[in-house]
């Protein structure tokens, strides 16, 4: 249903939060739902979401929404402790940008009084026109094309939960990582294969290294890298360590946005 907000429509919606008032964590102690308006989607639509509240007695709040979804699969799933707000999934759907979902359940969360918002970053994209996997990490393609996680592009930054000094330590890791990915030459590998030949014939006259070239990357021709990328992870060439190294920062580490 596409939604117009206005007062006569909405001032009989019970547990309704157009963000103009603050919410105390206590409030959800006695209320299963939650109503909060979406960002607009593609086709310009804006609609009121009804989240499940799931209250614990460790003061945590669970906000899940299966609005719109596929396979009755949750939207969003985020849970609230000690002014922490975690992103437990995202799933895009229906036709809302990834991206705005993303901005609005950072937003969701701030307003409901949390200073900080954290995740572990194992989102995977498919694409079908690949060869050998069909799923590969979304924020490894994001950092080899633009030196940025996907994650990143909404300023969080990878941290050791332990650390209370959220130095960005582990950023910086990960991007003298990825110049020593960069630095190895076409030479260096030793590949046979018809989809190195053909990236091969595409890039290396433009870049010193097969990595350098993923700025090119594309949807539209998401195939080769990905495919690309499996060549370069195989244990016997010299990429294989370092692409091990990252990987396991980018999904084993947690990612953390101040407020």
């Amino acid at each position: 249903m596409n939604v117009i907000l206005i007062d006569e429509y909405t001032k009989n919606i019970p547990n309704w939060n157009s963000f103009e008032e603050y919410k105390e964590i206590d409030f959800f102690k006695d209320i299963k739902s939650y109503y909060i308006l979406a960002p607009k989607n593609n086709d310009n639509e804006i609609y009121i979401w009804n989240f499940n509240i799931n209250y614990r007695n460790n003061n945590e709040i669970i906000l899940s929404t299966k609005q719109n979804s596929k396979d009755n699969d949750p939207c969003i799933d985020i849970s609230i402790k000690n002014g922490i707000g975690k992103i437990n999934y995202i799933n895009q759907y229906n036709n809302n940008k990834g991206k705005d979902l993303i901005k609005w359940t950072i937003e969701i969360i701030k307003h409901l009084g949390c200073n900080k918002c954290i995740l572990n970053d194992q989102v995977e994209k498919k694409c079908s026109k690949r060869k050998f996997k069909n799923y590969v990490s979304l924020s490894l393609i994001h950092k080899l094309k633009k030196n940025k996680t996907y994650y990143e592009e909404f300023d969080f930054i990878p941290y050791n939960k332990n650390n209370n000094i959220y130095k960005n330590n582990k950023n910086l890791e990960l991007n003298k990582l990825v110049k020593e990915l960069q630095l190895i030459t076409w030479d260096k590998y030793n590949i046979e294969d018809e989809i190195w030949i053909t990236f091969y014939d595409m890039f290396s006259h433009y870049y010193p290294s097969p990595i350098l070239a993923f700025k090119q990357f594309t949807e539209s021709n998401c195939g080769i890298f990905y495919d690309i990328l499996s060549l370069l992870n195989k244990p016997n060439q010299p990429s294989y360590e370092i692409l091990h190294k990252i990987n396991s920062i980018i999904s084993k580490s947690i990612w953390m946005k101040l407020l």
